[in-house]
């Protein structure tokens, strides 16, 4: 029995949520007897996509062409909806990002998995209310949060058809979770530098600890150029961005990372997401057994305990994340605690493996 993911990521790209689902198609195939299958946008690249994402090559990708214009999703999503239709019997069972080939399937008597990562409620009212009339078709609705569960509710979704799984990241290799000695303390903010992730915020705190090194890992080059402008101070670095597959290693050679959600935080600069999110980021900080400092912010709660497996700042408080970033500096006992409850709790609860394990459950209880 095929399962089929279908989502509109572009692959390969430098988004979390191409990195989102190239994770859980190898972690879904690693917990299948049958054969999965990717459905993503034709792209015009030469890179080997699974090396660039450091996952197995256990599922196939199979590519549409997408247009550029105002309907492309639309299009692209209808493409994806025939040839399913087309070439893959009923037995098949669907999961997926793209919300309009799934809720057609769904209605075309398909055994469908929807997962969600945003509110209905921004898409226009054509959408939404093709999602009335399909939601019930759904097995379930996987949601990244429990506020998120919450919004959908609010929507008219019924709360025993909403399956709340946070997000998740690979177990991070043995070698890596070892301490490293460096002679200069190393903080690392690792991931996008648009507006609400809390660069500029994180610039700030480093002109007032002048004896530790802060290291960027990501964002576009407009972005690195705009920060630079406003920086003053010698102990900050911009390394610019690195494939997935080489994010590891980074997070193994830095003392302390940092996750400065800021209240208003957004994808790519669109869409505030601050209310119901679930960033790869922590879950990727949680695996690497290093210590980290992340914005207090309500939906990572949900994760997240103060002086257990983190601390939590007030996201805007320069202040705060100073004395936070002093107190790991200077107290080795309490930063190695919460590293390893982080790792932990992480091993238990956030690997994609045991999403994956959840997912297939869903499946099999549907049948």
């Amino acid at each position: 029995m095929n399962l089929l993911y279908l989502a509109n990521s572009i692959v390969p790209s430098r988004t979390a949520n191409s990195v989102h689902v190239m994770k859980m198609c190898s972690a879904l195939a690693d917990n299948r007897t049958g054969v999965v299958k990717l459905y993503v946008p034709d792209v015009d690249s030469e890179s080997d996509v699974y090396s660039y994402y450091g996952v197995d090559e256990n599922f196939d990708i199979v590519r549409h062409k997408k247009n550029k214009n105002r309907f492309s999703w639309y299009s692209f999503s209808l493409r994806q909806y025939i040839y399913v239709l087309n070439r893959e019997s009923k037995d098949s069972l669907i999961y997926g990002r793209n919300l309009l080939s799934c809720m057609m399937l769904a209605l075309s008597g398909y055994k469908v998995i929807y997962e969600c990562h945003s509110p209905i409620s921004r898409y226009n009212f054509l959408i939404r209310m093709l999602f009335s009339l399909s939601k019930s078709n759904f097995i379930k609705i996987v949601v990244i949060s429990e506020k998120l569960k919450d919004i959908l509710f609010q929507e008219g979704v019924p709360s025993d058809k909403i399956e709340v799984l946070h997000d998740a990241a690979d177990e991070t290799p043995e070698y890596l979770l070892e301490k490293v000695t460096n002679s200069n303390f190393n903080i690392g903010y690792i991931g996008h530098l648009y507006e609400g992730r809390g660069a500029d915020l994180v610039i700030e705190v480093a002109k007032k600890i002048p004896n530790a090194n802060f290291h960027f890992y990501g964002g576009e080059e407009s972005d690195i150029s705009n920060l630079k402008n406003i920086i003053d101070s010698s102990n900050i670095y911009f390394h610019g961005f690195l494939p997935p597959a080489k994010i590891p290693e980074v997070r193994a050679s830095l003392d302390l990372l940092l996750a400065p959600y800021q209240e208003s935080t957004s994808i790519q600069g669109k869409v505030n997401t601050s209310q119901y999110m679930s960033p790869l980021k922590i879950f990727e900080y949680m695996s690497s057994n290093r210590p980290f400092i992340c914005s207090d912010l309500p939906v990572l709660r949900e994760v997240l305990v103060n002086e257990h497996n983190c601390i939590l700042v007030k996201p805007d408080c320069i202040e705060g994340w100073v004395d936070a970033i002093n107190r790991v500096i200077s107290n080795q006992e309490f930063s190695d605690s919460i590293a390893n409850n982080a790792l932990n709790d992480f091993k238990v609860k956030y690997t994609w493996k045991n999403r994956a394990i959840k997912i297939r459950g869903m499946f099999d209880e549907s049948v």
